[in-house]
């Protein structure tokens, strides 16, 4: 019997191969009051490995539902992704698979229990 500390790598390999993927990491955005404007913070890239599979009927339910009609991409890793936060100014991370640029909407952290993280992400355009 597999310990379960090892189901990650078996949810890594049940979903196909982990391939390298590129990471876009913004820091914390900032609004400045008096001009109205918003002002991103710098981005920073690495590579991490992922397995990247479209989402299926019941998972896209899942996303907002404005959301559901873009091409959606299921990202199972063990590097830490994250989502939007407006009281801090996070902007979500950005993942670029197969030339596509795709923007983390939801994220599931099964890295205590599994080692592995289970991300959606949609599709903002080619990159």
């Amino acid at each position: 019997m597999m310990p379960f500390a090892d189901l990650g790598s078996v949810v890594l390999a049940a979903f196909g191969a982990a391939s390298a993927v590129t990471l876009r990491r913004y820091a914390a955005g900032s609004y400045d009051a008096a001009t109205g404007q918003w002002t991103s913070g710098a981005v920073t890239t690495s590579s991490v490995m992922a397995a990247v599979q479209p989402l299926g009927p019941r998972e896209l339910e899942l996303l907002p539902e404005n959301e559901r009609t873009i091409e959606a991409v299921g990202i199972y890793t063990r590097s830490a992704l994250l989502t939007s936060n407006v009281l801090t100014g996070q902007q979500a991370d950005e993942i670029v698979w197969d030339g596509k640029i795709h923007k983390v909407v939801r994220v599931e952290d099964w890295t205590r229990q599994a080692r592995y993280a289970r991300a959606f992400a949609v599709r903002l355009g080619d990159g």
